[in-house]
């Protein structure tokens, strides 16, 4: 699939909710299509339920049988309820999908896909044995929401990558026109062609957004490149004290493109989901860190509401992995 966009963008009164539409050219199989694109704010989530499989999980950890720190299923999903019940009570919609129990870790559904206003690109994920959990967001994406689907793994066969390296810096209304920059961290999950079609996707979807490549999350230490580091508005990041946040906001060039770093000791309290005017965080033990973020964001005008996500956090999966957030 080949997408181009033709014209100058068309500011237009559109329905309730929509900043602003113009038409994207869509080119398959021969076949030009016609799509308006169009920006919202955030007003629907999709989730996964936990699948019963979930403690075989993919994992750095090494969980003998009888650590007693190991995954447990009924700590997992009564966690995820609550992250859902935030998102409830935020949002007009949550799609909460059934589990599959083939996938154990199906319920990072962040990794399937990457949609920005009504354009979506669903993924080849990184690990081979997580890319059957695609075809159910796939299917909720084009025959629920409407969305305009452009599926990695039709474009470039040798083509990779997980959601949780692609990071979209805008408003906490989830407005396309007020982001910037779409960065790509370049994982063991993400290559260089999957980068590729979310620049050649996005890139021509939306005039304003630089789609840029963000190498050596690997070498960093990290899995994914929202395990280092979240935003909270268009031009704030969250990023860990030390090296590695270092090393990062070198590899974006974040301050000659305009971002404000707030720096925080605890790196797992960088990973937060911003709903609407609401930081959803996972629970600080750090006093400094918690008492830094509660101020930083109260200067914003944002709440902030902690929701414990630690049981996912036994498997490389954080707060961001468990949702994703659209405009529909």
């Amino acid at each position: 699939l080949i997408a181009a966009l033709v014209g100058d963008p068309a500011m237009m009164q559109c329905s309730s909710g929509i900043r602003s539409c113009r038409l994207l050219y869509a080119v398959a199989g021969g076949v030009a299509r016609k799509y308006p694109v169009v920006w919202r704010n955030y007003n629907t989530a999709i989730v996964r339920e936990v699948p019963t499989s979930f403690p075989r999980a993919l994992s750095h950890y090494h969980l003998a049988e009888a650590d007693s720190d190991g995954i447990s299923y009924d700590v997992a999903r009564s966690q995820h309820n609550l992250s859902v019940e935030q998102l409830q009570a935020r949002l007009s919609r949550v799609i909460n999908l059934p589990a599959s129990e083939k996938h154990p870790d199906c319920v990072f559904v962040e990794d399937s896909a990457v949609i920005i206003g009504n354009q979506a690109v669903v993924m080849r994920i990184g690990a081979p044995s997580r890319q059957g959990e695609v075809d159910d967001i796939k299917s909720v994406l084009e025959h629920e929401l409407g969305v305009h689907v452009t599926d990695m793994r039709e474009v470039d066969p040798e083509a990779t990558c997980d959601g949780g390296d692609v990071l979209f810096p805008t408003c906490p209304t989830g407005d396309p026109s007020k982001g910037r920059h779409l960065f790509v961290g370049l994982s063991t999950r993400t290559n260089l062609a999957g980068f590729q079609i979310l620049k050649d996707t996005f890139g021509s979807a939306f005039h304003n957004i630089e789609v840029i490549a963000v190498p050596g999350i690997h070498e960093l230490g990290s899995l994914h490149l929202k395990s280092i580091m979240t935003h909270v508005n268009e031009d704030t990041l969250l990023v860990p004290q030390g090296a590695v946040g270092d090393n990062v906001l070198d590899a974006i060039r974040a301050k000659e493109r305009g971002y404000t770093a707030i720096r925080l000791k605890d790196a797992a309290a960088c990973n937060v989901v911003v709903v609407n005017n609401v930081v959803l965080a996972q629970p600080i033990l750090c006093i400094e860190t918690k008492q830094l973020l509660e101020t930083e964001m109260k200067q914003r005008g944002f709440d902030v509401v902690y929701v414990d996500t630690s049981e996912f956090a036994k498997c490389d999966g954080s707060l961001t992995c468990l949702s994703l957030l659209l405009n529909t």
